[in-house]
Formats: C-alpha cells, sequence, structure tokens
C-alpha cells in the first residue's frame, strides 16, 4: 500500500532586485495573517444566580455583574441582608432615577419583579428548594441561565477534636454539598437546553487557598474547599458537551466577616503583599473565569502571594 501523498508547501515568494551600483539582493516577503482578536463575552441580558449573594464575596460579584449588564438573583437565607445587598448594588451601579422595587417576597423569590437585581430567600441545601425557585420564576429563569456563582460558605474556627459534629456537618454541607445541589438543579433547570447550546454559560465555584494548603484549626473548612476544587475539576468535564465551562476561584484571606476574628499579624508577615485582599478583587477573577470563552477547568490563585512563602 502506497503511503498517503504529503500536501506541497508553498515556499515564501522570492524576488531578486538588481540595482547598477550594488550586487545582486535577494528579499524574502512573507505574507503574516491578520491577527484573530477574541472579545470577552458580553453580560448584557445574561441571568446570573449567585448563592451566597449577601456575603462578601457574592455581593461584590453580583456588583460586578449588574455594572456589567447583567441580571443577577442573590440567593440567601435571610431576606433583610439579601434586600440590603440588593439596595447597595443597586445604589451603586444603576442610575439614581431608576425606581429600587425588589418585589414581594412570593413563595421563595420575588417573581413579580422584572428587576436587573433579584433577591431569593431560601435554604440551599432544603428539599425542593430549587425546584421551587425555576417553578416560581419559570418564565425568566427556566432554561434561560447563563451564569452560577458559588459563593456561599461558611466556616468553624478549632482544632477537629474539640468541634462539634454538627458544626462539622454544616460546614461541609453549607460548603460543598449546597455547592453541589446548586449545580445540579440549576444546571438542570436553568442551563441545559440541548447539546451544544448558547455559548457562555458557566459555573464558578468559589474555593480558597486553605483547600489545597490546609491549616491548622480549620479541618472542615479546608476539606469542604479541597472538595469545591474536585468539584470542579469533574464538572467541567461532564458538562462540555453542553458547552458549560466550569471554573473556581481560590482566594487566600480576604477582607470579610470571616476573617475579622482572625489574629492579623502574624498572617500579615506571611503575605508579600502584606495586607488581605478585597471582595472586590475577587469579583475581578471571577469576572475573567464568566467572560474568558477559553477558561475552563481554571482555578485562579488570589492570596497575595502567600502560597510563595510555604505558610504553615
Amino acid at each position: 500500500m502506497r503511503p498517503p501523498t504529503l500536501p506541497r508547501i508553498k515556499s515564501p515568494r522570492i524576488q531578486t532586485h538588481h540595482h547598477n551600483h550594488l550586487p545582486s539582493s535577494r528579499t524574502i516577503h512573507t505574507h503574516h495573517q491578520p491577527t484573530t482578536t477574541h472579545p470577552l463575552l458580553p453580560l448584557t441580558q445574561r441571568n446570573c444566580i449567585i448563592t451566597g449573594g449577601a456575603g462578601a464575596l457574592g455581593h461584590a460579584i453580583a456588583k460586578s455583574l449588574v455594572a456589567a449588564g447583567a441580571t443577577v438573583w442573590l440567593v440567601g437565607r435571610t431576606r433583610a441582608t439579601l434586600h440590603d445587598a440588593a439596595l447597595d448594588i443597586h445604589r451603586s451601579t444603576l442610575p439614581p432615577d431608576q425606581e429600587f422595587a425588589p418585589g414581594p417576597n412570593t413563595s421563595n423569590s420575588n417573581s413579580n419583579s422584572n428587576n436587573r437585581i433579584n433577591i431569593i430567600e431560601g435554604d440551599i441545601l432544603a428539599q425542593g428548594f430549587w425546584q421551587r425557585v425555576f417553578e416560581d420564576n419559570e418564565a425568566r429563569l427556566a432554561k434561560n441561565v447563563d451564569v452560577l456563582v458559588n459563593a456561599a460558605g461558611v466556616a468553624q474556627n478549632g482544632f477537629l477534636f474539640s468541634s462539634d459534629e454538627a458544626g462539622l456537618r454544616g460546614v461541609l454541607d453549607t460548603n460543598l454539598a449546597g455547592s453541589m445541589l446548586a449545580a445540579k438543579y440549576v444546571g438542570r433547570y436553568g442551563m441545559i437546553r440541548e447539546r451544544h447550546g448558547r455559548a457562555g454559560k458557566c459555573i464558578v465555584n468559589v474555593g480558597s487557598l486553605l483547600g489545597e494548603r490546609g491549616g491548622k484549626g480549620a479541618v472542615a473548612y479546608a476539606a469542604s474547599k479541597a472538595g469545591i476544587h474536585g468539584l470542579t475539576r469533574a464538572l467541567a468535564e461532564e458538562l462540555a458537551g453542553w458547552n458549560i465551562r466550569v471554573n473556581a476561584v481560590q482566594p487566600g484571606y480576604i477582607e470579610s466577616d470571616m476573617t475579622k476574628g482572625l489574629e492579623r499579624q502574624s498572617l500579615l508577615e506571611k503575605i508579600p503583599a502584606k495586607r488581605f485582599g478585597r471582595p472586590d478583587e475577587v469579583a475581578d477573577a471571577t469576572m475573567f473565569l464568566i467572560t474568558n470563552m477559553y477558561a475552563n477547568n481554571c482555578v485562579i490563585n488570589l492570596d497575595g502571594g502567600l502560597s510563595a512563602t510555604g505558610f504553615q
């Protein structure tokens, strides 16, 4: 059997110029292909669900999304804190003449509102919660969610032997099981239309540097965030057939209620940046993962250089 004929490669054109006062010279002209730019995903009229939407990170991420033109749905357990977060986002990003009216809290959500900032009150771990969310908001969310950000998280400080079992389970359930269930139901009811559906759909999980490096006094938290990293990798492969990208942001120590009680001075000495990060910096990294269409199975480390120091 004869081997296949290799394609002929056309050589660059060679032009020879003759000059009376110089020897012959040969100039090679190459043809460069124009550079193709790939614009970032526009977020106008995109529906984005953020769990932990009233927390420091979820709040900052939602604010960045609204500023970019998206419609957001803040998910959390307490209506008052959700309302305050939504009001702050409204005042920070939308024109002052635009009325703020999150709507009545019918069932679990404000299904009567057409606002760009919406709130959903409830427990993401409760049986039937996500099904009710999509039933109450069928016209706006069913098969029409573009972005899910899993930012709900809690921590329990203390050594394992002295930690109560309920607290340990609470951390694992909220941080890991909550993210898994949100991905399951938001993906199923809100994102999947058909295989290879509309481009740009994605999930971003909020992990933690402790999920990679561990840390004393944070066994349950570190374990839950390590699970987030595994969840991200597995879902990136599992959801690829539906054009859903899955990424994670991995913050170090960020200014928030969760880090207020920490002994700061010893930590700051180990962080090359000599400060804790800001929630808006986590939001910037999250926005990159949302809008960059080639970012998939990507984990962005955002710790001010702490991981380079071999901290314990």
